[in-house]
């Protein structure tokens, strides 16, 4: 995965993409607005974890305790990648 980024697909209940988040939070994509996605703070908060999670894993971000994560401050900018097949 070193050089390429990643995308969570976020669902509602009934099975509809909401959003696309990634390292930089929401993004645009499939005709999906970042800026226009809205869910509960329980999903955002998880969902940041995520990122935060498969960044560290990646060498991104530092390991738990090296870097100040709160905020938008854990936010990296997206990497080139081949995109949903």
């Amino acid at each position: 995965m070193k050089g390429k980024d990643f995308e969570i697909h976020v669902y509602d209940k009934s099975g509809r993409e909401v959003g696309i988040f990634g390292s930089d939070g929401w993004f645009n994509k499939h005709r999906k607005i970042g800026a226009d996605v809205e869910v509960p703070p329980s999903v955002e908060n998880a969902l940041k974890g995520k990122a935060i999670d498969t960044m560290r894993r990646h060498g991104r971000i530092g390991p738990r305790g090296t870097e100040d994560v709160t905020g938008d401050k854990w936010q990296r900018p997206r990497l080139a990648s081949e995109g949903c097949k």
